[in-house]
């Protein structure tokens, strides 16, 4: 009877313990879904970061063409407005 009785015991704990894993189990997978789910987020951020910064990029390089262009310009306008006033 007492073996029956620390048998009984054991089988019921391992249960309860069989019931507590299934429980993390399922908790594990919710955590890993959610790690899944925070991953592609940090991806599609980091994409949209790269497409910015890249369009930054090619903004900032138009408009150091056009400084230089304008430079250029203002340069030929003073050195004909000199020259012309040199003249007169």
């Amino acid at each position: 009877e007492s073996l029956e009785k620390t048998l009984s015991q054991t089988k019921r704990q391992l249960s309860e313990r069989e019931q507590q894993l299934v429980e993390k189990s399922g908790e594990l997978l919710a955590l890993q879904k959610e790690a899944d789910s925070m991953r592609a987020d940090f991806s599609l951020l980091r994409n949209q970061f790269l497409t910015e910064r890249k369009k930054a990029e090619k903004q900032v390089a138009s408009l150091k063409e056009a400084l230089k262009i304008q430079r250029s310009q203002l340069e030929k306008n003073l050195l004909v407005s000199t020259c012309c006033r040199g003249s007169l």
